[in-house]
């Protein structure tokens, strides 16, 4: 191994981490990962000059388009030895952040520089939520998600500009917006929001106005029931991955919305006799005998494949180090199965109706939503309602 690298505290620094592979892993595995695994230490060469350069900010800057699972072995490596110090920042954060500056330097440059300063008004209102104690993994305007989300909207707005031959954000006109927004309804906030900025900070001359309006249901809509029964069925007869089958029978079982369920750790599951029970912030639920079993069958199966992250407390690990699975990562499988996260809650209200559970008090309880989101629904699915979701599948959607 000696001479190896070029830099003596790089070479130790690698010797150290196969060494560590060494005690965790058969030696097939290791001596394998060692010409796979050198390239990281050569790309962090490059961007450090010691170990006590080395931060997660940096780090994930120029790491975060590589391989996630090699990636995610060398930064669980380097903050399990303290190179690396923890911050209160999720990495799956930190990498929205750097995606997020990746699509503004993308953007057309004649549009680059209000396309910036709208994202650092995004920051500000997030820097203020901060400094009124609010927490960094709440949703909303000001997460990074949202931010991230945003810009996206925000540049595909702009590249639909550059096409049309504009040559800066000072051409664009009401009809242009309005084309825009009827062919990109789902957005349409957004950029109504976008244009209304573009006045106050005088980039625009006109002011915006348009008949966009929210999604005129009150609630969101439940999902088909053939398609419930559809997907239920395959996740309970094994015909997808177990922990895939777990995630998507959590939401739609129970309930449980992804942020509420990337926070499970394995020590929340209570074991009462026959019966499995699961401990979340607003309720203990009781888990079906069929569930029960496989829930059981992932906790005696399923380990971490990164050896530095053995102990990982999470339900759903990721391959961040000590973290959860990533949000994103959640809403890649809900897509793969056509399951929109909206569609949770109202579909949980949705079977407690089936089952004769109407009382709005139950809801918040076993949901852990609020008052005022127990009472829409209560207002909005009485039993004609939801017979007529399911009849009319033309308006309320079909299996796909």
């Amino acid at each position: 191994m000696k001479g190896t690298f070029d830099s003596p505290w790089l070479e130790q620094l690698f010797l150290e981490y196969i060494e560590e592979k060494d005690r965790r892993q058969n030696p097939e595995t290791v001596y394998k990962s060692i010409a796979r695994d050198k390239p990281l230490f050569e790309k962090l060469g490059q961007h450090f000059s010691g170990p006590g350069e080395l931060n997660r900010a940096v780090f994930w800057r120029n790491f975060y388009e590589l391989h996630r699972t090699r990636t995610g072995q060398l930064y669980a490596f380097l903050q399990e030895k303290s190179y690396l110090s923890r911050t209160g920042v999720r990495t799956d954060d930190l990498i929205r952040q750097q995606r997020t500056l990746k699509l503004l330097q993308s953007m057309p440059e004649d549009f680059r520089e209000v396309a910036t300063a709208y994202h650092g008004r995004l920051t500000a209102i997030r820097q203020k939520k901060l400094d009124a104690n609010w927490e960094p993994d709440d949703y909303g305007i000001g997460t990074l998600e949202t931010i991230d989300l945003t810009i996206r909207f925000i540049g595909k707005f702009i590249r639909s500009l550059s096409k049309r031959g504009l040559k800066g954000i000072t051409e664009v006109t009401s009809d242009i917006v309005d084309e825009y927004i009827a062919d990109n309804r789902n957005i349409g906030g957004c950029i109504v929001d976008f244009m209304h900025w573009l006045h106050r900070e005088k980039y625009i001359l006109f002011k915006y106005k348009s008949d966009w309006k929210a999604q005129k249901y009150s609630v969101s809509r439940p999902m088909n029931d053939d398609k419930y029964d559809l997907l239920v069925d395959g996740f309970l007869n094994g015909l997808h991955p177990l922990k895939e089958s777990l995630i998507c029978l959590f939401a739609l079982v129970y309930g449980i919305r992804i942020d509420t369920m990337l926070k499970i750790k394995t020590r929340d599951f209570r074991q009462d006799g026959k019966r499995l029970f699961l401990k979340l912030p607003y309720v203990e639920l009781e888990i079906h005998d069929v569930v029960a079993v496989m829930v059981q069958k992932y906790l005696n199966e399923t380990s971490s494949v990164n050896p530095f992250d053995a102990e990982n407390p999470y339900l759903f690990y990721g391959w961040a180090y000590n973290e959860p699975l990533q949000y994103d990562s959640v809403r890649n499988v809900f897509s793969k199965h056509r399951i929109q996260a909206r569609q949770i809650i109202p579909t949980a209200v949705r079977n407690f109706f089936d089952n004769g559970v109407r009382s709005p008090r139950v809801w918040m309880k076993s949901l852990g939503i609020s008052r005022r989101t127990a009472a829409k629904y209560y207002e909005s699915y009485n039993p004609t309602v939801l017979e007529e979701m399911n009849l009319n599948k033309r308006l309320y959607g079909s299996i796909k």
